[in-house]
């Protein structure tokens, strides 16, 4: 499409009638009263398995974990959910950043780890493994709002850029 067509185009697809539509990639729904409600992106859908699911939705489930334990050591907000890519290919990974200076204990992340994943396979009902990262406090890449950036974070967490909790 040239450019000097685009506002002409906008028009016509914004102009209600049934069966038009512009692909800017968002999903989404509209309501009984026409109002259109956007969930995320396509490119953001990661297939784990045979199942397409939203990371954050994954993310939402970990703070929900998070919650069953009474937030202990984990920030809320600060998970990242995304496709590992080195020898665990295709498989779920999360990036959970701690609070403080928590050098959370073996034995403790090995629990929330436990944890975490269970409340994951049971909410997506999945079978596949997931690989469960503890990151230091504010080690996420962000974006320059301030929103996570998943694929970023995830080569770096990955490659040792970003350097896990010990």
């Amino acid at each position: 499409i040239e450019a000097e067509h685009t506002p002409q185009l906008n028009r016509e697809l914004a102009s209600g009638e049934e069966g038009f539509w512009f692909a800017s990639g968002d999903l989404g729904f509209v309501d009984e009263t026409g109002e259109l409600f956007v969930l995320g992106r396509k490119s953001d859908l990661v297939l784990v398995g045979e199942k397409q699911i939203f990371p954050h939705h994954i993310e939402a489930a970990v703070n929900k974990a998070a919650e069953l334990l009474g937030g202990i050591h984990i920030r809320k907000g600060n998970t990242t959910a995304f496709l590992s890519s080195r020898e665990d290919k295709g498989k779920l990974a999360i990036a959970i950043e701690l609070r403080g200076d928590c050098a959370a204990s073996v034995i403790m992340k090995n629990a929330v780890a436990k944890i975490i994943t269970k409340e994951i396979r049971h909410q997506f009902h999945m079978d596949d493994s997931i690989i469960v990262h503890f990151l230091p406090q504010r080690s996420a890449i962000r974006t320059s709002s301030g929103k996570l950036e998943r694929i970023r974070t995830g080569y770096a967490v990955e490659n040792g850029v970003i350097k896990g909790v010990e």
